[in-house]
Parts: C-alpha cells; structure tokens; sequence
C-alpha cells in the first residue's frame, strides 16, 4: 500500500485546508451604513433643490427687475412725449397770460429761447407722479426749422424724443407810421431830395407777400357751400416766413380768400362764396395780404358814417382819409379791441357812381398817406409826394417828452411800436426787454437798438432791414446800393443826406432829453416850442439814388412789424423720432 508524501499535498486539498474568513454583520452596524446612505442622498437633494430654488428665485426676481425697468422706461417714454405734445398748447397759454414785453419775440438764438423757456417754466413738464421731462430747442436744420429735444424720466429709467418746429413771426401787429417821415419838431426838405407818400385812390390796398409754390398748382372742387383747401406758399419778401395768419384776407389772382391758419410754409384757405364753380390756381400765382378788409358786409351811404368791421383797425388812425368802394371818407374813431372803425362817405369817387353800396366781405380799404406828418412845420412841400400833414394837433398830442406817458394815444414811441419805451428798451432810464448792441456801423438785421448819437460818415453806409432804434441823435450820410428797408425810429435830432435811400418810415421825437420850453421841446402847458431855428428840425437834402430819399413802404413795414410780433412754434409733421 502506497502511503502518500505527507509534506505535499495536491492543490485542491490545500485550498480546502486553508482556514476560511467570515464576517458577521450585525443588524445595528447594517441600520447605521444605510442611514449614512439616506443622509447623503438627502442632502444632495437638498443641494439640488437650494440650485433650483435660487435659480428660480432668481429667474423671478430678474424678471420682476425686467418687468419694473421696462416699466419706467415706458413711463419716461410716455412723459417725453407728452412734453412734446403739450408743447403748443402750453407756450401759446403761457404767450397769452404775459405782458407784451415779457412775451418771446425778435431774431432770437435757441439758447435764448432755452433761457425764455426756463425763465416762464416751459422748459420742464410733469406727466405724473415721478415721471418728468425737460424740454429744450437744439440749432437750427439746413430748412431752418428747430427740433425740440424732450427729455422724459421715471424712476431711474431716461428716453429722448425729438420734433421739429417752425419758428414763425405773424403779421400781428403793424407799425404804425402815419407817413414816410413823421416828425414831432420841424421838417426841412430840401437840396432835390424827395419824400414819396401813397395816394389812396391808387392803392390797391395789398402787399405781395408770397406766391403759390406747389408745382400742378391747386384744384378747387365744385361746391355749394364755400370749400377750404391747403396750398404750399413761399416767401416773396425778405422774411424766411410768407407773413400769413389767421384771420388775413389774401388775393390771387382776381378772387379774394381768407386765411384759416397757417402751418409753417402751409396755407389753409377758405373761399368766401358759395356755389363756388371749380377752380385752378396754377403754380406761382402770387398771394397778395389785403392791409385791411371788411369782415361783414354793410351798406355804405354817401354823407353818412358807417360802423366798418375791419382785419386790421391798427392800420388807421383818426382822422386819415380812406377809399373803399367808390367812396372817400374820413376815420372818426378806431377801436382796436372790437375791430371796427367809423368813418364819415365824404364824397364818391366817380361822379356816376352810386350814392348808396353793399359792400361786399374781403374787400379792401386804402389808406391815403401823406409824404410828411410834423407837430409843427414843414418846408419843401413841393418836394413831398401826396403832401404833408403839418400843425397836426394829434401828432403834437403824442408828446414824447411826456414822463407819464404810456399810452398808444398819448405816446409817439407807445403809438409807432404798441409798447412804451420802459417795456420794450433796456436802456437807462428804461428796463424792457431789447438790448442796445455793443457796437454799430450802420448794418441792421432784425431788432436793433443802439445807444448814444450815430453819425455814419461816408465810409458807413445804413444797410439792411428790420428796426432800427437810436437813443441819441442820427445823421446818415449814405445807404448801400439797394437801400434800408424797415422802420428808424430817432430819439433825438434826425438828419439824412447824400447818396440815400430808405424804404419804409423814419420817425423823429426831436430831442434827446427834456428841456421844456426850449425850441426842442414845447411846454405842455403853453404848447410853445419848436419855433424859430432848426437845432431840433428833423432834415432832409440831396438826392436819393434816383428815387426818393424816403419812400413809404407797406411790405418793409410789414417785414418790420412781424419783429415785433411774439413767436409761434408749429410742428412739422412727420419729424417725430426717438433717440
């Protein structure tokens, strides 16, 4: 019998041999393992439910923030635009409330309107509770128009929004000068020189101001009640604007219409008939404003008066001779606030005409305007075209050298510009609103006043157009080749000679600081003064570049009154944008 090697045993038999390791897991150890497990994975899920819930949380609050800032944003929209659209309404209102010398007028700049409108509380707006807009004007386009920049706010949200607008200078008031050369001392014409009034009777009693400018012209419908239309105008005169308001009566062609408003370069314009048969007014008709017009028929008899309802009762004064119709008459009163002036059918125009008319809404009246007005005398008469108005009682009862005036009936300055010389010159001892220039070599644009005596020698010519006012004495010695167009008005001694022209007025007080008594300045109470010697006389000689040296002018009078008129803005449609 084989015994087996006890020292090696076959594999198999040893791995069986070997002593076998088994571990006892006890119920508590299993229950802690699967507890540790459990708080793992909750707080992995409480990680994962913090990252959704903060990112949730801040999803809505971002959305909130969104939603808030879009919100005043819209807001701030909202109040720009309603700065804008307010605009209008609010310095027309705010125009209207203000004296006239506090009122916005004059070749102005946008800053100084800026400053206008911050003085007068225009230049802010609140649309609602923390929602505000500043409003301010930026320069000037190539078309001369001017955009308003509104600024709107609401929390810390901001939005711009701009509009163009049209700065216009209406007609509204016209200069009154009761001829070429109104004087309040003596006048001497002489050397040649010339002095053009206008005879009434060959008045047509308009002012080219502008023509149609709309290529095909205008094509009124048929209707039987009288249509308003809307034609493009351009300006004939020297002013940007074709000097067209509300309430003008115009003519074009052989018809007369009235305006209903006008917008920038755009005319709306109703015709006075019914039964208006169809009509073509071709391109470049000219437009021609009626000085002034009757506004409701009436009957006119011969040698009797007649209540005339008028567009513009500050182109007469009393006593001045009128035409209307076939009839000559004199003004007996004006009243400015209703419009309406009498006069007194002197005589008829043509011996066959008739003694009694209806005349007819629209039609013109012609003013007869005498070369030279003077409180006292006028020599060279023969020189003065359509004569002379001397001893005028009225002019010497507007006494410039009266403190107490300020009246348009009392007053020379009061009655030419409608303001006394406390509103409208800031000049010592006066505080208006127009500044005299620092320096003055006889160019005029626009409004300009100058303080201290003038004398333009040969080398300075007067030149250009507008207003002229001088604190002190003038004497021109000359004018550029195409003449002064507009109004001088002298407070002091006025002398014009040599080569020059003036288109318009001129109007003389006389003197430049009150001595009464003396040959300058009348006593009140005695009305002495103004009598022998010439220191005081206003002075016209020599020639007048071939025509007159002064001419009266109703279009550069026009030109010049509109300066004086407060500004208006009109927004241009179509120029709304957002920035």
């Amino acid at each position: 019998m084989l015994v087996p090697h006890l020292g090696v045993l076959p594999a198999r038999r040893r791995a069986y041999s070997e002593p076998m390791t088994v571990r006892i897991v006890r119920l508590g150890e299993q229950r802690r393992e699967e507890g540790i497990a459990l708080v793992v994975v909750l707080l992995f899920t409480a990680i994962i439910l913090a990252i959704v819930v903060s990112t949730t949380a801040t999803l809505a609050l971002g959305a909130r923030g969104g939603g808030v800032n879009e919100r005043a944003a819209y807001q701030a929209l909202l109040a720009a635009e309603s700065g804008l659209n307010t605009f209008e309404v609010r310095f027309k209102a705010k125009t209207d409330s203000l004296p006239r010398n506090q009122r916005l007028r004059g070749s102005v700049t946008p800053e100084q309107i800026n400053a206008w409108l911050e003085v007068h509380e225009l230049g802010s707006y609140t649309a609602g509770t923390g929602q505000q807009a500043t409003l301010s004007f930026e320069s000037k386009g190539s078309d001369g128009t001017l955009s308003l920049v509104a600024q709107g706010t609401s929390d810390t949200a901001r939005k711009i929004v701009l509009q163009n607008y049209h700065l216009d200078y209406v007609p509204a008031y016209n200069i009154r000068a009761d001829a070429p050369l109104v004087s309040y001392p003596n006048v001497d014409v002489k050397g040649g020189a010339r002095i053009e009034g206008e005879n009434g009777l060959n008045s047509s009693g308009t002012v080219l101001v502008a023509q149609v400018d709309q290529p095909g012209g205008v094509t009124i419908a048929a209707s039987l009640t009288a249509p308003t239309f809307t034609v493009r105008v351009s300006s004939v005169l020297g002013n940007a604007d074709p000097l067209l308001a509300a309430g003008d009566y115009i003519k074009m062609g052989s018809l007369t219409y009235k305006v209903q408003g006008v917008q920038g370069n755009e005319a709306t314009i109703k015709t006075l008939t019914d039964n208006f048969p169809a009509t073509t007014i071709v391109n470049r008709t000219n437009i021609e404003r009626i000085d002034s017009a009757v506004t409701a028929p009436f009957t006119q008899t011969l040698h009797q008066s007649s209540t005339v309802n008028v567009s513009d009762p500050t182109f007469f004064i009393t006593g001045s001779e009128v035409f209307l119709g076939g009839m000559k008459g004199q003004v007996e009163s004006v009243d400015n606030s209703a419009k309406t002036i009498s006069v007194k059918w002197t005589e008829k125009t043509s011996a066959l005409g008739p003694s009694t008319t209806t005349i007819a809404e629209g039609t013109p009246i012609r003013r007869d305007v005498h070369g030279v007005a003077s409180g006292y005398r006028v020599d060279g008469q023969s020189q003065v075209t359509n004569g002379v108005s001397q001893n005028d009682l009225r002019l010497r009862n507007l006494n410039p050298f009266n403190p107490a005036a300020d009246t348009e009936t009392t007053d020379l300055f009061t009655h030419t510009f409608g303001q006394t010389k406390n509103e409208m010159l800031n000049v010592s001892p006066y505080q208006g609103w127009l500044t005299p220039v620092s320096s003055f070599d006889g160019n005029v644009s626009g409004l300009t006043l100058v303080n201290g005596n003038i004398n333009l020698n040969g080398r300075q010519d007067l030149c250009g157009s507008g207003v002229l006012i001088v604190k002190g004495n003038l004497t021109v010695n000359g004018t550029c080749n195409e003449g002064f167009r507009g109004i001088v008005y002298v407070m002091g001694d006025y002398n014009q000679q040599g080569n020059s022209a003036i288109k318009g007025a001129v109007i003389a007080e006389g003197a430049t600081e009150v001595v009464y008594g003396t040959e300058c300045v009348p006593n009140p109470s005695s009305g002495t003064g103004s009598g022998p010697g010439n220191s005081c006389d206003t002075q016209v000689a020599g020639t007048g570049q071939g025509n007159g040296k002064i001419v009266y002018d109703r279009g550069a009078l026009l030109e010049a009154g509109s300066l004086l008129s407060p500004l208006t803005f009109t927004a241009v449609p179509g120029t709304w944008r957002q920035r």
